[in-house]
């Protein structure tokens, strides 16, 4: 192998990253703003408010405490137990991923999937059993 068919190698397979991530940032220059076009909105999501103890056993235990475990909360803390059970409830809405992310995801998705079916389309339109089904079986069993 000559030494420059090497370094050739080398910056095909680089190439490939970049694509990824040029489409990557492409999507998001022109996903977001065909969001806001099609009328995507996020919900408004109120914020949990500041308790460390909660955000520690939120992080560390679980996003859904047991009735037990409320009750333990709302001790520690001095809140009742309805109000321990609304900071969970908006602390994990405050997870969820928006609708515009969902939109920017699904979008990628679907360039990904148009992009690799016209790939293959593309690899496959001038090879004759695309067009003659016959051709396929030409030569069966011994093909």
């Amino acid at each position: 192998m000559h030494i420059y068919a090497y370094k050739y190698k080398t910056a095909a397979k680089c190439i490939f990253p970049l694509l990824i991530s040029s489409g990557l940032c492409l999507l998001r220059v022109i996903a977001i703003p065909l969001s806001k076009v099609l009328g995507v909105k996020d919900r408004i999501r109120i914020r949990a408010a500041s308790i460390p103890k909660l955000e520690a056993f939120y992080k560390q235990h679980s996003q859904q405490p047991s009735q037990s475990e409320v009750v333990g909360l709302g001790k520690q803390c001095g809140l009742s137990q309805r109000k321990i059970q609304t900071w969970f409830r908006h602390r994990r809405n405050q997870d969820r991923p928006s609708s515009t992310k969902k939109f920017c995801e699904a979008s990628w998705r679907f360039v990904f999937y148009l992009t690799s079916f016209t790939a293959g389309l593309g690899s496959l339109i001038d090879t004759p059993w695309f067009w003659d089904q016959s051709e396929c079986w030409r030569g069966y069993p011994k093909q």
